[in-house]
């Protein structure tokens, strides 16, 4: 189920893709965004009444992240030398990291399942 993201950043010869080889079970893709041209991919898997969301998009003129947190600092969580930042937002939690000029994001899992994903 997450080829079709791969695939599409093999095309744009992205280096070093840090996409999740893993995704509950379940799960079936039922959307696929991208704006190639411009470093965007936004892919919608579901479960029932579960979503997931992962999105990857390259950085612009901007060093920040595009996603919000609530008041709590995000958790800091090392993996094989890549820094995830796990945050909740409303209700909803959201795991981000970056590698080279992409920043990734998965939403929508509980907090157990998303270390699962990026594990």
């Amino acid at each position: 189920e997450l080829a079709p993201l791969w695939n599409a950043m093999l095309e744009r010869d992205i280096p070093d893709i840090q996409l999740p080889t893993y995704l509950p079970d379940g799960f079936k893709q039922v959307e696929f965004s991208k704006d190639s041209k411009n470093g965007f991919w936004c892919v919608g898997y579901q479960f029932e009444d579960d979503m997931i969301q992962i999105q990857v998009h390259r950085f612009q003129a901007y060093d920040w992240s595009m996603f919000q947190k609530n008041d709590v600092d995000p958790e800091v969580y090392l993996w094989n030398e890549t820094e995830f930042f796990i945050m909740e937002n409303i209700g909803q939690w959201v795991v981000t990291w970056t590698s080279d000029q992409y920043e990734y994001a998965i939403s929508g899992l509980t907090e157990p399942e998303l270390y699962q994903m990026i594990e």
